[in-house]
């Protein structure tokens, strides 16, 4: 990738994403991949579409906690614990998301501000008002404060086209 990709073209890659995580998600029991990220999606030339790559690190949901996996920037802060959510992947679209509007490391946004760590992206142009507002809620440090599932985030990126 050469420089940081139009929000449009940005948001709908991620929507594809988060159809695929919702399959996964859905599994019984639920699969997490861990270890979304730019290097871990392919664009197809053909239809444009994204594929998610390096099913490597797919775990269910109440395996035993076992090896942390994840890239700086990318992973969620309960995954840098070992406790991989459904949530996680949803947080690490969040962080993919600020790479492919910036064509920058998520970690250049990432500060402490008094709220604790998080990404600090208001001085981003290309990013709307609405679109940080999804950003942020899906790169909530806590789980629970995130987008539950997939289709939840997908529905919020939607809006934001």
């Amino acid at each position: 990738m050469q420089g940081p990709v139009l929000p449009k073209q940005a948001i709908e890659w991620m929507i594809q994403a988060c159809e695929i995580l919702e399959y996964i998600h859905s599994q019984d029991p639920p699969l997490i991949h861990r270890d979304i990220k730019p290097a871990n999606l392919l664009v197809r030339r053909r239809d444009n579409r994204i594929i998610v790559l390096d099913f490597g690190a797919v775990k269910e949901i109440g395996t035993p906690l076992g090896t942390r996996i994840g890239a700086e920037g990318y992973s969620a802060p309960e995954q840098d614990r070992g406790q991989p959510l459904t949530q996680s992947d949803l947080y690490a679209v969040g962080s993919t998301l600020i790479f492919l509007l910036t064509a920058q490391s998520p970690m250049h946004f990432y500060d402490n501000r008094g709220n604790g760590y998080r990404f600090y992206i208001e001085s981003v142009p290309t990013i709307t008002p609405q679109l940080r507002e999804v950003i942020e809620k899906v790169t909530q440090p806590l789980p629970g404060d995130r987008y539950q599932t997939a289709p939840e985030l997908a529905d919020a990126l939607k809006d934001c086209l």
